[in-house]
């Protein structure tokens, strides 16, 4: 008899390898055909575990998510206010080679969502979740003094969010070169004018990451 095959272990190999082949040469190499080839069946075989490439690409973002979620909370452990915001935008925003593969998956799936409505729940519970730890290291900066009591920080949150979500987005599409570095000091230059004395002070400059790859 044919060897029983574990329906999610099959689907977890497809996304292992659909993430590899983006690893190596990048999003438009993760074809279909690529991916079945490199798990060693057909691409008949991809379809009877995903029904569509869209299927595929949306494990693939839950699985980025998962992986740099869990990243994320190691480096925020312990940490609060903007010594945990600035953990967690180093890992947000497309560092190194890690995270900007990671980005590319997700810039893809986002593309998808716009047309594709039964996609977006995944989207939203990923978006939530990042945006609920963004507004959640703004208040505590408030309580903790680093942030001025009238500073709007569901306001600050939504620029936070959609700075990191630029960030991602410029760094795939529009300029992978730039200095990663440069688009967080952005962050900090946004929520200067709500410190004490309306400056970046040191504690909160964001290094050069370490590399990953």
């Amino acid at each position: 008899m044919p060897r029983a095959v574990d329906r999610q272990q099959r689907r977890d190999e497809f996304v292992d390898a659909f993430l590899a082949i983006v690893a190596d040469g990048g999003l438009e190499a993760a074809t279909s055909r690529a991916v079945a080839a490199r798990v060693g069946v057909s691409v008949g075989a991809l379809w009877h575990y995903f029904g569509t490439f869209d299927e595929l690409l949306a494990e693939a973002a839950q699985r980025v998510s998962r992986r740099a979620g869990r990243r994320r909370d190691a480096r925020v452990a312990g940490r609060r206010g903007l010594a945990a915001l600035r953990e967690l935008l180093e890992e947000f925003f497309p560092l190194d080679g890690t995270t900007q593969d990671e980005a590319r998956v997700l810039i893809a799936f986002w593309g998808r969502v716009a047309h594709h409505e039964h996609l977006r729940d995944v989207y939203e519970a990923d978006s939530d979740e990042w945006f609920g730890c963004v507004r959640r290291c703004l208040r505590e900066a408030v309580e903790d003094g680093e942030l001025a009591t009238s500073a709007p920080v569901d306001e600050l949150t939504a620029v936070v969010w959609h700075l990191g979500v630029a960030g991602q987005t410029d760094s795939v599409v529009f300029h992978p070169d730039a200095d990663p570095v440069q688009r967080l000091q952005v962050v900090w230059t946004v929520l200067a004018p709500h410190r004490p004395g309306g400056t970046v002070s040191g504690a909160t400059r964001v290094g050069r990451p370490r590399s990953t790859r």
